[in-house]
């Protein structure tokens, strides 16, 4: 039995994290008013399967304890054998007709054979065709009081809002790297596996907040009883936590002449400077959190700066010509840019950044000329008339060409996001944004930013439009926009905070 089946939870305490999705769920069962039909979304190896077969259980439990499974019970034990009948398990990916899921229906309408309830659970649910989720429908809105329904899926967006407005749903966040090392701990101990410390944060990261991902992983690489670092930088190309903390160092004492021979050391080793680039931006962000709540504002533009140096270098890793070369460059970045002269600071067209606009000098008057202009009779200001606009046709083209015109019509954080995004495609007004992480997706999938940015669309094309967005690795042109002054001070802080979910106290 492999560690991922062994260790998998069987009641919601065992679950690590989701504490959001546990209490919900359990304040139902206690009430014994669990919803007739769940969506649980969400990246891969975040639980959600774990908790559809332990809510599937505890619908059916004899001897609920405080909205938990027994797992004492002639039921609980059957599922926990997976021998309970009443409890179906279906792939959607294998299962997507509409065949396959009125065979479901029909079968749903049938009393439970052995269980109270039937309970049917559709992992991957976005698989399936448009007919088959016109024929779920009818089902969800009215199902049998014996039915209950669980549908898990990765990509939520592709699920139509009729099927999700009748369900209750849950979004699975990843695990943070701390919660998937403590489990990892757990289970080390549990197996006698001697594991180094350094080891377990660089699979915490590799399984970039997927639990399952990160069991895989010590299960594979833990054969001899014992888990080291310096086994999976060479056999994964991993890049263990000390060589991120060397180099950040480098930075910090602007030691550049260090930091890019350690550079060239951990590519000579046969490091995979690809997987360093993207450590090492995790790395900055989980220190970026920390200053933000520490409400340090010089240290949140340092490492602003430096995770988007590093994050062009990871870009530009896959086309370089030296292999070296774009990791060198952002080192180069990091340390001499606030070190520059105040005309190298002025002139940056030499930089591999977005540059930004000069600011023009301020024109001081000297006190006779003052004097003399307040004798003279003001003459009365003419209104401004107004330009007469005309409409652009909505094509994907001319939301190329007026992509910067759009960005400086929306807000500082959003702005920011935007100019490490991208349109992908266009369909019936409906604009799909491509963006770099996660967390850009998360902020501009909220309503605000929504209405925010359909309206500077509407400005441009006068045509209201849809907004969609997606997860996509973006390879970005520098974006001047018609507002393209860097932010700073209170401004940068705002956007960062907004983005990242806070407030600024």
């Amino acid at each position: 039995m492999n560690l991922a089946v062994k260790y998998r939870a069987r009641n919601f305490n065992e679950i690590v994290g989701q504490e959001h999705i546990k209490k919900t769920i359990m304040a139902s069962l206690k009430k014994n008013a669990p919803s007739h039909a769940f969506l649980f979304s969400g990246g891969r190896g975040t639980g959600k399967t774990s908790i559809a077969r332990i809510l599937a259980k505890a619908i059916n439990c004899q001897n609920l304890k405080e909205g938990n499974p027994c797992n004492e019970c002639k039921m609980c034990i059957s599922a926990n054998e997976g021998k309970l009948v009443d409890i179906i398990e279906i792939d959607a990916a294998s299962h997507t007709s509409v065949d396959n899921v009125r065979e479901i229906i029909e079968k749903t309408q049938f009393q439970p054979s052995v269980a109270k309830n039937k309970v049917h659970i559709i992992d991957e649910v976005h698989m399936l065709s448009k007919s088959a989720f016109n024929a779920l429908l009818k089902t969800l809105e009215e199902p049998p009081s014996h039915a209950y329904f669980i549908l898990a899926t990765t990509e939520r967006h592709k699920i139509p809002d009729t099927i999700q407005s009748r369900c209750q749903s849950f979004n699975f966040r990843n695990f943070q790297a701390k919660e998937i090392i403590g489990r990892l701990e757990e289970i080390c101990d549990k197996e006698s596996i001697s594991a180094e410390p350094d080891a377990l944060k660089m699979l915490a990261h590799e399984a970039l907040g997927g639990m399952r991902d990160a069991i895989f992983l010590l299960e594979q690489y833990s054969g001899e009883g014992k888990l080291e670092a310096s086994v999976l930088s060479h056999e994964m190309g991993l890049t263990p936590h000390t060589a991120l903390e060397k180099l950040y160092q480098y930075i910090e004492t602007c030691d550049a002449l260090s930091a890019i021979n350690h550079i060239s050391s951990l590519a000579s080793e046969g490091l995979s400077l690809s997987n360093f680039a993207k450590s090492f931006i995790y790395y900055l962000r989980d220190l970026l959190l920390i200053k933000i709540k520490e409400n340090d504002t010089n240290a949140v533009n340092k490492l602003l700066k430096q995770i988007e140096a590093f994050r062009k270098a990871y870009l530009d890793l896959k086309n370089a010509t030296i292999p070296t070369l774009p990791l060198e460059l952002a080192v180069a970045y990091c340390i001499f840019e606030d070190s520059s002269t105040e005309s190298a600071k002025e002139d940056k067209s030499w930089s591999i950044f977005t540059p930004t606009k000069k600011k023009e000098p301020e024109i001081i008057k000297k006190p006779d000329l003052v004097k003399q202009e307040a004798k003279e009779v003001k003459k009365p200001l003419e209104p401004k008339k107004k330009a007469v606009f005309n409409a652009l046709e909505l094509t994907l083209d001319n939301i190329h060409q007026n992509w910067p015109k759009i960005i400086s019509k929306v807000t500082p954080s959003i702005r920011m996001i935007l100019k490490s995004s991208s349109v992908k495609d266009l369909k019936n007004r409906e604009i799909v944004i491509a963006c770099s992480s996660k967390m850009y997706k998360n902020k501009l999938d909220n309503s605000r930013s929504q209405a925010d940015l359909q309206k500077a669309f509407e400005d441009i094309f006068s045509l209201p439009v849809k907004i969609n967005t997606v997860v996509e690795t973006v390879s970005l042109e520098p974006v001047v926009d018609d507002d393209s002054r860097s932010l700073d001070g209170e401004e940068l802080e705002k956007a960062v905070m907004e983005i990242l979910g806070g407030k600024k106290k």
